[in-house]
């Protein structure tokens, strides 16, 4: 993936619906002095013929970098016909909610100077959480949390071990006292 320089930071814009020369609409584009990277983001839809060489002939004729990212849930490659002569590692770099944005995400959260400013925490958090629900993340990231916090001590471990041990007799506790309230009306 790409790093920019300080410098670059200054100077760079950020574009949504970006439009080329030939009326296509890039979902986002970042330009700096030297690169034009354009970002298409697909969810659930289907490519469209050429798109992402387009995307890449218009960032060319921009920029001396062109890169094109293709940012989808699972990361899978552009169809043969939208990519056309892109190689991937190279013009075109695949990105994934599931792996790349939801590390990226938690990554922001693990940084010190982010837990402080407690706004900006908290968007981070009801993206990840966002992102947990579009990749079908959240049981998967919620057992293995569990899990770890099961497996934390000797002390952890009987207590959910009792708490399995139970749970039959809690469930049938709490459906009497529903039933009761049902009574009760």
């Amino acid at each position: 993936y790409h790093t920019f320089t300080e410098g670059e930071l200054k100077n760079t814009k950020v574009y949504t619906e970006f439009v080329t020369n030939e009326n296509r609409r890039i979902d986002l584009a970042i330009i700096t002095p030297n690169k034009f990277i354009a970002i298409e983001v697909k969810i659930y839809a289907v490519d469209q013929y050429k798109q992402c060489y387009d995307y890449y002939l218009a960032a060319k004729r921009s920029r001396k970098y062109p890169i094109v990212y293709y940012l989808t849930i699972d990361g899978h490659e552009p169809s043969k016909d939208s990519k056309d002569k892109l190689n991937t590692g190279k013009e075109l770099f695949l990105v994934s909610f599931s792996e790349n944005i939801i590390n990226w995400l938690k990554a922001c959260l693990s940084h010190h100077p982010t837990i402080k400013i407690s706004p900006i925490r908290e968007v981070i958090q009801q993206l990840l959480y966002s992102m947990r629900r579009l990749t079908n993340k959240m049981q998967d990231d919620t057992f293995k949390e569990i899990i770890g916090t099961i497996g934390e001590s000797a002390e952890s471990y009987k207590a959910a071990k009792a708490i399995a041990e139970n749970i039959e007799i809690a469930k049938y506790r709490m459906m009497y006292k529903l039933f009761q309230s049902f009574d009760e009306m």
